[in-house]
């Protein structure tokens, strides 16, 4: 009974904590500002307007660098008349430099036009007016997104939820089992430990149009997610505390007892 009310104690610290992180990213984290100058730049580049286009990134291009690199965004994006965007991805960073520290703001968003798909990252900083970066590039060409991970909760559906419980789980029974071998009086307790933080068991299922594999790998705690590639490829990541599973299932015929006293007659 003890054990079991120390997990349900870890798994609801971790509940609470993860929750309070996997709002992913709400609109009042989000800078305007970066948001309202990505906005104006995707209707400069669609109404082929270099200079309110360039007015954006002035402080970190010339102009006739920035001539080419216009024709270069028109080039990937195409003709287009309208578009969506949404937020996947907030980094605020804070940076030593000769003028002092300077605050990085990245946003990543997903763009939809009516001729495709993009993945578009936007930077600023508090030392400049405008936009320090603007980077594009087709959603088929980019890395993998994450689902069901702290980081890209916004607007999680039932799969995602429950690919982060899955993750709350596994995580708290790592972390009982763990304690729970550090305090008790086991054979081999190096063994086990080393077990349970090893001893967790990947599976990886890759799903795509003309392929199907699966493969495992045995190692350091991982986390479950559900893996998109631009390409349509997708790649479910379970991960199993098969260690902290095999030790809590044993414990009690692993602890060693005290010597008992034999009775004594006069």
């Amino acid at each position: 009974m003890k054990l079991f009310r120390n997990t349900l104690i870890v798994l609801l610290l971790i509940s609470v904590l993860l929750f309070c992180c996997a709002c992913g990213v709400p609109k009042n984290f989000e800078n305007e500002t970066l948001r309202q100058h990505t906005e104006t730049m995707l209707d400069a580049i669609m109404q082929e307007d270099v200079d309110t286009a360039y007015a954006l990134l002035q402080d970190v291009i010339s102009e006739k660098e920035f001539s080419t690199a216009f024709s270069q965004l028109r080039s990937i994006l195409g003709e287009y008349s309208s578009y969506e965007l949404q937020l996947t991805y907030v980094q605020t960073n804070v940076s030593a430099t000769n003028n002092g520290k300077v605050t990085i703001i990245n946003h990543t968003y997903d763009l939809m036009t009516d001729s495709g798909r993009y993945i578009i990252n936007v930077q600023c900083n508090d030392q400049i007016s405008g936009l320090s970066g603007f980077y594009i590039a087709p959603y088929e060409n980019t890395d993998a997104y994450f689902t069901g991970t702290i980081g890209h909760m916004q607007g999680a559906d039932v799969l995602q939820w429950i690919l982060l419980a899955s993750n709350v789980l596994s995580l708290a029974l790592g972390i009982v089992a763990l304690i729970d071998c550090c305090k008790r009086k086991i054979k081999r307790k190096w063994l086990w430990i080393l077990l349970i933080l090893l001893g967790a068991l990947s599976v990886g299922v890759t799903l795509a149009s003309n392929q199907f594999r699966i493969n495992f790998n045995l190692g350091w705690m991982n986390y479950t997610a559900l893996l998109h590639y631009g390409s349509g490829k997708q790649v479910l990541r379970l991960m199993l505390p098969v260690g902290a599973i095999v030790y809590l299932s044993m414990r009690r015929t692993l602890t060693i007892q005290p010597p008992q006293e034999s009775e004594q007659t006069g």
